[in-house]
């Protein structure tokens, strides 16, 4: 079940610059998934500017995975 793929659009983001997770294991695969790769460790991705901006790319509205991706 872990494997399948998600159902709704999922963005996956990764660094790896993290120091504590592969990023390779947050990469994301498939169809409906969105995967970005920023700069900054584990502890202050969350107030990444690159993060936030990702997310939003995301959130928006009339963008694609493919646009979420860039």
């Amino acid at each position: 079940a872990y494997n399948a793929p998600l159902p709704m659009p999922t963005l996956a983001v990764h660094t790896p610059d993290d120091g504590l997770i592969a990023w390779e294991s947050c990469v994301g695969n498939g169809p409906n998934v969105a995967s970005v790769e920023v700069s900054g460790c584990h502890t202050t991705i969350c107030r990444s500017a690159e993060m936030r901006e990702a997310v939003v790319r995301f959130l928006a509205p009339a963008n694609t995975l493919e646009q979420a991706a860039e």
